[in-house]
């Protein structure tokens, strides 16, 4: 979510970058249990992340106009 040097180790309670939209991203939202995260924007594609690793779990390609919410 935030931008940080491709180097940057990320500790836990420290920022992590996520990588995978190619377009502006518009909506985020947490699982009730903080462990996933989902993404949605410009491209029409909904991510869902693996908190803890920083990595994508999941991607749903079903929307052919951006995702606002």
């Amino acid at each position: 979510v935030w931008a940080l040097p491709a180097d940057a180790a990320a500790a836990p309670g420290e920022p992590k970058l996520f990588e995978g939209h190619a377009k502006p991203v518009r909506a985020l939202a947490f699982t009730p249990d903080g462990k996933t995260l989902a993404s949605a924007g410009d491209e029409g594609v909904a991510r869902l992340w693996n908190v803890a690793e920083g990595k994508e779990a999941r991607s749903i390609a079903a929307h052919a106009q951006p995702v606002l919410a």
